[in-house]
């Protein structure tokens, strides 16, 4: 018989960079990892981290995005790394709390992702990384995005896609005005 897997994220981290991005933690019970890890590409033996806005897809039109671990600090405090700024924030899993006390941490890349409500998993795989469901986060302190803003890899800088989504009727509008102007071109030269 199969048993459910045991989770082993049990806190996730955010740290505002201070330049309009976020670098997103994931503290494990794991034991010390090295980059990349030895159970899997990129420490992760489920993909890496989803986040999304409802579950399904993202707050603010955004769709789910999957973002890869891109490194490890083992043995830190959450209390210290809060303290020297290594931390702005975190959320237990509520199911599996952190203990805060020199656990190993996963982080990502620098991303574009706003104060708010996200729903933040790993997958159910066994063992780093392992969450048994998605878990809904919300990040706070983060002055250098935009509320809401996200999720993206780029900063705003790099054509990042951090912006409200433009309505699905707006390229047919624009379309439409183009075609009209051609016509009008046209017309004018006749």
């Amino acid at each position: 018989m199969a048993t459910p897997a045991v989770s082993h994220t049990v806190t996730i981290g955010w740290t505002d960079n201070g330049n309009g991005t976020v670098t997103l933690w994931n503290e494990h019970w794991h034991g010390d990892q090295t980059f990349p890890c030895d159970e899997g590409i990129l420490c992760s033996d489920n993909g890496g981290l989803t986040i999304s806005g409802d579950g399904t897809s993202g707050s603010y039109g955004y769709d789910p995005l999957l973002i890869q671990w891109n490194g490890t600090l083992n043995d830190a405090d959450r209390d210290d790394m809060l303290a020297d700024g290594t931390l702005t924030g975190y959320m237990d899993d509520p199911s599996n709390a952190g203990g805060g006390t020199y656990d190993n941490w996963l982080y990502t890349q620098p991303l574009v992702i706003g104060n708010g409500t996200w729903y933040m998993f790993t997958g159910t795989t066994c063992c780093i990384d392992t969450m048994s469901e998605p878990i809904e986060f919300t990040l706070t302190g983060i002055t250098s995005v935009g509320e809401g803003t996200g999720p993206s890899l780029d900063p705003p800088s790099n054509g990042g896609a951090n912006v409200v989504p433009v309505p699905a009727g707006m390229p047919l509008l624009i379309g439409g005005l183009a075609a009209l102007g051609l016509l009008r071109r046209r017309k004018a030269k006749a």
